[in-house]
């Protein structure tokens, strides 16, 4: 498939992009990431999207991402600021926004991988100086590593840490990641006990290590985050010395009663020496069901298996290129290896070739249903399902996920379970089948459960609290991003702690409980703030001076708002430059100040119009003519003229939140003209319309608004209604008090109302100026 857009020709069957005719220098992973969000450029895609796409879904640092998307932008002439291809998407993720043409008819070219030679020597010790040819070993620390290949056990749940390389010597430096692949491939591959996924271990660590000499230990804290919140009964401590001209590897095996046992190994060969260790805690686990090990062991070749191991410690640091040159040459020398091929395959995936990973896991497809084993079985139709996930294919997708699910039951594997029925309750939740999308994600709830995880992850908390913020049901959205914040601060991930905490403070803002929702936004910003992270800070700020905006409180507003602005132009993002710009207007136009809010409108009005955004361009541009018409620079008439244009721009854009907006301003020019049947059409429209935005406060407060009127109109009845509705929706919206304040006055109740009033004024704040002007209005539609 071609790709055009502007200037650039992205070739997918080719795997070039090039600009003018002239080749463009890209990454293999860059390509696959640009023809992901071209490929998805209907939809945001976020930065989960992103790791599942190209790094299969392994835990990979947030500036490994962030890189990647910058070289992306500036192979295509794009950058953070200008944004015209790549567009960042508040608290979304990134969208691909540039005009494209596709054109399937692509002569498709194979292009052959070329690896180094395999050593001919026969001696694996002599072989090396030839693999290692091939690519140089540096490492970055990243305490991580691949997900569960295992089947489980309720009771037995092994964490095995990262190797300690206390060698003094750096070319012993893989062996961190490479032996630790190892030892867990080899004992989940060896009986049904389960591992710990890698993510839940490097969350629990937070960057700590077991010292170089002395014990071998973790901290407290680690410790208990592995055995309470991810359920691990075991953890495995290991550490390589050098003892007498060999290599020692010592290692400390924790179980629920603390140490059950110790072990040092003496050799040569370190992937022999880690072999051995897993061995050795095969030996220490209780009712360890061992399985047959013919086709399920990596190999026997020493050769093979450190090339092996040395490619999984490069997919561990993101390296996808380097890892799949030593899986290659690793396959050279066993042809028919499954495990090297399954490799071989998931690595294709990471470095953008989805064509050759789709074939490669095809044919192993085969393999496995000729193999009888449930577990090849099961982790090729998960890749298949992912694959299909990546190129949009949610039916494919599904289908793969649950042939997974159905191929791994044998293998009582709870954690992998809930693993294929999240990815399940995502597609489902993309396809709009909420109530299925729900039904997996509460199935995989009692997974981890049954896995036996303290709490389930909080990524899958968090996901089933979003899924109910779209379902309106708060109460659950509540109960759920509590315990995802909760589930993030155990694991030490504060990035997520941050945005779950964030997400609970949005709930409280469509709730109309503002008080807590302030103290959440500003958790989120302490969190963010102390993290460095510009990005999280821009939502959190934003969040803020938009909520105090809605209170009232502009002098606590104005300055998160300038500070919000600043940042954004440090950063790059238009998309809160305009947000800042939009809520400083706003509060000018509410202290009268109308030459600087017209100014702030237009800066903003001119950003949205170069992204693009045709909705919030017409918003804007409505708040701009209401100045205008308070300035006396155009008329009521020319302002209901443009109105009812907008509206009808919002009706062609599908705009529910711009259809209420519109509604409601042309509501309020209508009560000052006294058409109060005029008014309540449109305010009536306004509260119809927003409740499909399931946006509780707004529907309470245009509720109230719409009570006043009918109360001016003598439907006592109707504005009672109304009340109770708002009462039950934002009890102390000001609008609420004043509609409750009107009906105690009808009642002849005046101390009540007067009491009222005084709620009313409170809660308005700032905005009671503006209340005050509309009090005679009411009081003279009343008379009317």
């Amino acid at each position: 498939m071609r790709f055009s857009f502007g200037p650039y020709l992205l070739d997918t069957d080719r795997h070039e992009l090039t600009c003018r005719g002239e080749a463009v220098s890209v990454e293999p992973q860059v390509f696959h990431l640009l023809a992901f969000l071209i490929e998805n450029r209907n939809r945001v895609v976020s930065r989960d999207d992103l790791i599942n796409a190209i790094w299969d879904g392994r835990f990979i640092s947030d500036a490994a991402v962030s890189s990647r998307i910058k070289s992306a932008r500036q192979a295509i002439g794009d950058d953070g600021k200008t944004q015209h291809s790549i567009r960042t998407v508040h608290g979304k993720g990134i969208r691909f926004v540039a005009d494209v043409t596709a054109d399937a008819e692509s002569e498709t070219l194979e292009k052959p991988l070329v690896v180094a030679d395999p050593p001919k020597s026969k001696n694996p010790a002599n072989r090396w100086p030839a693999l290692l040819a091939v690519c140089a070993i540096v490492f970055v620390g990243l305490v991580a590593f691949l997900g569960s290949r295992s089947g489980p056990s309720e009771q037995v749940r092994i964490a095995v840490l990262p190797i300690v390389n206390a060698t003094g010597d750096d070319t012993f430096d893989w062996t961190e990641y490479g032996l630790m692949s190892l030892i867990v491939d080899d004992i989940g591959r060896s009986t049904s006990h389960a591992m710990i996924p890698s993510r839940s271990v490097a969350a629990a660590l937070d960057g700590e290590e077991p010292p170089e000499t002395g014990d071998l230990r973790i901290s407290d804290g680690a410790s208990d985050k592995l055995h309470q919140v991810y359920g691990a009964s075991h953890v495995l401590l290991t550490r390589l010395t050098l003892s007498g001209g060999s290599l020692q590897l010592e290692s400390q095996l924790f179980g629920p009663r603390g140490a059950l046992a110790d072990q040092i190994l003496l050799g040569g060969d370190p992937t022999a020496l880690a072999l051995d260790m897993g061995r050795f805690v095969l030996s220490r686990l209780p009712d360890a069901r061992v399985v047959e090990r013919e086709t399920d062991t990596v190999s026997t070749n020493p050769f093979v298996i450190e090339a092996y191991a040395r490619g999984r410690a490069f997919q561990y640091q993101g390296r996808a290129e380097d890892a799949l040159k030593l899986f290659q040459v690793a396959a050279d020398q066993e042809p028919e290896n499954f495990w090297l091929a399954y490799e071989i395959a998931l690595t294709l995936r990471m470095v953008g070739d989805i064509g050759a990973s789709e074939t490669k896991l095809n044919e192993l497809l085969e393999r496995a249903q000729g193999m009888g084993q449930a577990k090849p079985l099961a982790l090729v139709f998960n890749g298949l399902g992912r694959l299909r996930s990546v190129q949009g294919d949610q039916s494919g997708a599904i289908e793969h996920f649950l042939a997974a699910l159905e191929a791994g039951q044998p293998l009582n594997d709870h954690a992998r379970n809930a693993a294929i029925l999240t990815n399940l309750g995502i597609e489902e939740r993309r396809r709009g089948n909420l109530e299925k999308a729900e039904a997996y994600l509460i199935d995989a709830m009692s997974e981890y459960d049954k896995a036996g995880y303290g709490s389930p992850p909080g990524e899958l908390l968090n996901s089933l609290g979003l899924l109910k913020f779209e379902t309106g049901e708060f109460e659950e959205v509540e109960r759920y991003l509590q315990r995802a914040a909760e589930a993030f601060q155990l694991s030490g991930a504060e990035h997520y702690e941050a945005s779950a905490i964030k997400n609970l403070g949005e709930a409280y803002v469509y709730t109309g409980r503002w008080d807590k929702a302030a103290q959440f936004y500003l958790k989120s910003l302490e969190i963010r703030d102390r993290l460095d992270n510009a990005s999280g800070r821009l939502s959190s700020l934003a969040a803020i001076s938009e909520l105090r905006l809605l209170e009232g409180r502009f002098e606590d507003a104005e300055p998160h708002a300038r500070a919000l602005l600043q940042l954004a132009e440090q950063e790059g993002r238009e998309d809160y430059e305009a947000e800042a710009l939009e809520v400083l207007g706003d509060i000018a136009r509410y202290r009268g100040a109308h030459r600087t809010a017209n100014r702030d409108y237009s800066d903003a009005i001119s950003i949205e119009t170069r992204r693009n955004r045709e909705g919030d361009v017409v918003r804007l541009t409505a708040k701009q003519l209401l100045v205008a018409e308070m300035s006396e620079l155009i008329t009521e008439e020319i302002l209901a003229e443009r109105l009812e244009q907008f509206a009808s721009s919002a009706e062609t854009l599908e705009s529910t939140g711009l259809r209420v907006y519109i509604a409601e301003i042309r509501g309020e020019l209508a009560l000052r003209q006294l058409a109060l049947g005029e008014a309540k059409s449109f305010y009536s429209f306004a509260y119809e319309a927003s409740l499909d935005l399931k946006y509780p406060s707004a529907s309470g407060r245009l509720a109230a608004r719409l009570g006043r009127i009918e109360l001016a109109m003598g439907n006592v009845e109707a504005a009672t209604e109304n009340l109770a509705f708002a009462k039950n929706t934002h009890p102390d919206h000001y609008e609420t008090r004043l509609l409750e304040s009107a009906i105690a006055a009808y009642r002849g109740e005046a101390d009540t109302s007067e009491a009222l009033m005084r709620q009313a004024r409170s809660a308005a704040n700032d905005h009671w100026l503006r209340v005050e002007e509309e009090l005679p209005l009411f009081g003279a539609l009343a008379r009317l």
